[in-house]
């Protein structure tokens, strides 16, 4: 079959598969890949109902980048394509690569825009997970950093889905070619200086040469790992499944109770499950010991790398990118019944016959010395504590709304309310409700309050 019919074929079976995806998302640089991934998929729209649009994530690292996202508009408006840029500030930090602090950035970004059941499409293929493999074999990966790049992954409210990972680049330039479409080349893909580059431009051309058909090779390698790991997940899965939660939280007690080497296995799997690089075995390691030492000493592990964290908050272990969500930013909500808190925390809303919120009204982060009325005849409690007794980890606190009327704080996120807010809320028949972007906002939002009531 020639590669054009294969390759609109795949792309076929997978947007069939997700058929009931509200929108489909495609990440458009202007480079090759994703160029003929965007022209594929607009074809196939002829044939078959898809609600989607491309996606361009600016950067702003080069002096180029405004002229990438103009022509990625500009191709989109010919063809009538729904297109929408993205804004990204990759911050400066010391040591890491650049190249990896750019993909969590992106996939920050992608988590937040998904919907629920929306699926996010990626150009990435056989040389990519080539280049994978290959770097992290260099970083002393286990099995589970040779399976390479996962076909498909759940992220937020949706899914992370690459259908081109069987497909070659130079495949998807002449499916381009033979249609006479143009693509931009990024002058810094010369630049040996990054490790893809490198593997690019100098270690594969010269293993190609000695073993025709390395690359694909590569990538039998990577889907061999891939699929042992995928049976050692279904089997963990099956024996402790129970332990890993959810995208964020893995049950300690249960852990304690394995040995150094399976709870090793069970975390790896737990971040690998995230598309997540693992952090280095050693490093693992040495955590482990510190968390199990910890049921003695009554001290917190931790474990930083890679822009990742995971560390112990009471009974759990959390596990989130870095940085986690922002601080809530301070508003006054002045009138209409609802507060825009921006992409990270979403919306406030009052409901009913409530259409607009009395004077006063203040949205911020906790302060320090904040204490709240739970009861009408209670005593007031210090909303730090109210925190910790949800089980809100305490360094994602000042990223929950705090609600202050007059000054006094009348609700902590939407589950606690307090007496004077719930008794003007009944009046009226209104109800007071958040709704946060950000899937982490939304595990913190699902906390349980039992131990309050």
């Amino acid at each position: 079959m020639k590669t054009e019919s294969r390759l609109l074929e795949v792309l076929r079976s997978v947007l069939c598969r997700f058929a009931t995806a509200p929108r489909v998302w495609i990440g458009f640089s202007g480079g090759a890949d994703s160029t003929a991934l965007l022209v594929a998929v607009n074809e196939l729209a002829a044939e078959m109902p898809i609600n989607f649009l491309a996606v361009h994530f600016n950067h702003g690292l080069q002096a180029a980048a405004t002229g990438w996202q103009d022509h990625c508009q500009s191709f989109c408006e010919s063809r009538r394509i729904p297109f929408r840029a993205e804004q990204l500030l990759l911050k400066s930090r010391h040591g890491g690569s650049p190249e990896e602090q750019a993909r969590q950035c992106r996939y920050t970004a992608v988590e937040r825009l998904l919907g629920k059941g929306d699926i996010f499409l990626t150009a990435h293929h056989a040389d990519d997970n080539a280049e994978t493999l290959m770097l992290n074999l260099m970083r002393g990966s286990g099995v589970d950093g040779l399976a390479g790049i996962p076909q498909q992954r759940k992220m937020g409210w949706g899914w992370v889905v690459r259908p081109l990972l069987d497909f070659r680049r130079c495949d998807l330039e002449k499916f381009l070619r033979e249609r006479g479409i143009i693509w931009l080349e990024d002058p810094s893909n010369l630049e040996q200086k990054f490790d893809r580059n490198f593997l690019r431009n100098a270690v594969f051309p010269e293993l190609e040469k000695r073993w025709p058909g390395a690359v694909l090779r590569m990538n039998q390698t990577a889907g061999h790992a891939r699929q042992l790991t995928t049976t050692v997940a279904k089997l963990l899965a099956g024996v402790h499944g129970s332990l890993i939660l959810d995208d964020f939280t893995l049950a300690l007690q249960p852990l304690r109770s394995l040995d150094t080497e399976l709870q090793a296995v069970l975390l790896r799997q737990w971040v690998r499950d995230q598309d997540i690089i693992t952090p280095p075995r050693r490093r693992l390691l040495e955590f482990l010991h510190q968390l199990n030492a910890c049921a003695v000493r009554g001290t917190r592990a931790e474990l930083r790398w890679a822009n990742c964290m995971i560390k112990q908050h009471g009974q759990l272990l959390w596990l989130h990118r870095m940085p986690g969500p922002a601080t809530c930013p301070a508003r006054s909500w002045t009138g209409g019944a609802e507060l825009d808190l921006g992409s990270e925390h979403g919306k406030l809303h009052v409901s009913g016959s409530l259409s607009t919120v009395p004077p006063g009204w203040e949205i911020g982060p906790r302060k320090e010395s904040a204490s709240m009325l739970l009861q009408e005849f209670g005593s007031h409690r210090k909303v730090k504590e109210l925190m910790r007794l949800c089980g809100i980890p305490s360094w994602l606190r000042d990223s929950i709304p705090v609600l202050y009327w007059h000054g006094e704080v009348a609700a902590v996120g939407d589950w606690l309310v307090s007496p004077p807010l719930r008794k003007h809320l009944t009046e009226l028949g209104a109800s007071y409700r958040w709704e946060p972007h950000d899937p982490l906002l939304c595990k913190l939002q699902s906390v349980s309050v039992q131990s309050l009531q």
